[in-house]
């Protein structure tokens, strides 16, 4: 009888997304997500569950494998999100955002998402690895 606690923590990110332009007053992106054109400024905005994380983190900003951005900071007790920015124009491809506990050296989470231009287009297959396009008699199906 009872109920038994997890004994695993649950990691403290519950989501990160990147889209084009955070609007705080919104709480939403004005822009694209997961594939953004380069002409936009790219905004990071990491959920943290209920547990909560305290401490440093740093947060590395990847093109390819090059290290573009370095920021971070410390999250208070009980922060639930924040909001990090990439305000230079962005090059097309494939981006990497890592975020670690500074602590620890953990890293605590991670996301990819693509860059585009209006040379060179994103591609079908780019939007079904971000998005489900799966037509709805086909998930019945399976």
């Amino acid at each position: 009888g009872g109920l038994r606690r997890p004994t695993a923590a649950l990691p403290p990110v519950v989501a990160i997304r990147l889209g084009c332009s955070w609007a705080e007053e919104l709480w939403d992106y004005e822009g694209e997500v997961s594939i953004v054109p380069d002409s936009c400024e790219i905004s990071l905005v990491c959920y943290l569950s209920s547990v909560g994380f305290e401490g440093e983190l740093a947060i590395h900003w990847f093109r390819e494998h090059h290290l573009l951005r370095q920021s971070g900071g410390r999250i208070p007790k009980g922060f639930s999100m924040f909001v990090d920015r990439f305000s230079r124009r962005a090059s097309p491809g494939r981006w990497w955002v890592t975020l670690t506990d500074t602590q620890t050296g953990h890293r605590i989470g991670e996301r990819s998402f693509i860059v585009y231009s209006a040379e060179a287009a994103p591609r079908l297959e780019d939007y079904q690895e971000f998005f489900d396009f799966t037509p709805e008699l086909e998930k019945r199906a399976s």
